[in-house]
């Protein structure tokens, strides 16, 4: 069976089905399978596929546990227009793929919309409900939460609004909110975001995670969009 260990030497190994909810490991490493080789997707090359079967093949070519949450799945419902690559000549022998094309314009759109979805199946066959407790607007935010809003087993999504404040919220929020104020976002984005979420067909209450300031500056417009 194959399993999964932290790519900083972590020594538990998880099966793919703790995998899908476990994040990253205790040793903030990411996971990957223990048996991946380039011998396990060379025949993927042979195969006329869509993107999204693509995917879903890769999945079960790294470990066959995978088949029962991937074969059956809408991995990117949240693309308005089908998540088939664009491909661009940039000379006569590379080809650059645009990531921009999903929900939220991020490349992140690509890797979360799967993770949303097999994470919601998951949760389902357990019979458990999952929480997103931060995601920073303008770093992995607005990609996490579109994710997730059509999840019927996740119960609330905060937002998190980046600030310059280098003593709160510990390193890793820290730096998450310094990725986005470097990307241009700022308090009106997030409400955006907030907004478009809103409209959607299924939304979950949101939470503002800000200080109380912005709510005192802009609290109609937060209560109106909460």
């Amino acid at each position: 069976m194959v399993q999964y260990q932290s790519t900083r030497g972590y020594k538990e190994k998880l099966s793919f089905e703790d995998v899908i909810l476990s994040g990253l490991a205790p040793d903030k490493g990411l996971y990957l399978p223990d048996s991946l080789t380039i011998d396990n997707l060379n025949h993927l090359t042979e195969e006329d596929l869509s993107y999204e079967d693509f995917v879903k093949t890769i999945f079960i070519a790294l470990d066959k546990n995978s088949a029962k949450y991937v074969d059956d799945l809408s991995l990117y419902s949240g693309f308005e227009n089908s998540a088939e690559p664009v491909l661009k000549d940039l000379n006569d022998t590379t080809l650059i793929m645009e990531l921009f094309h999903g929900p939220t314009k991020s490349f992140k759109d690509y890797a979360l919309q799967p993770l949303g979805a097999i994470a919601d199946k998951r949760l389902s066959e357990i019979s458990e409900r999952g929480l997103v407790i931060v995601a920073t607007s303008g770093d992995t935010g607005s990609a996490a939460i579109n994710a997730v809003k059509d999840s019927k087993n996740l119960d609330i999504v905060e937002w998190g609004v980046p600030h310059n404040c280098p003593t709160a919220d510990g390193k890793e929020i820290q730096n998450s909110s310094y990725r986005a104020l470097k990307n241009g976002i700022k308090l009106n984005d997030v409400f955006q975001m907030v907004k478009k979420y809103k409209n959607s067909k299924d939304s979950r209450p949101p939470v503002s995670y800000t200080h109380l300031r912005a709510h005192e500056t802009r609290g109609n417009l937060v209560c109106r969009l909460l």
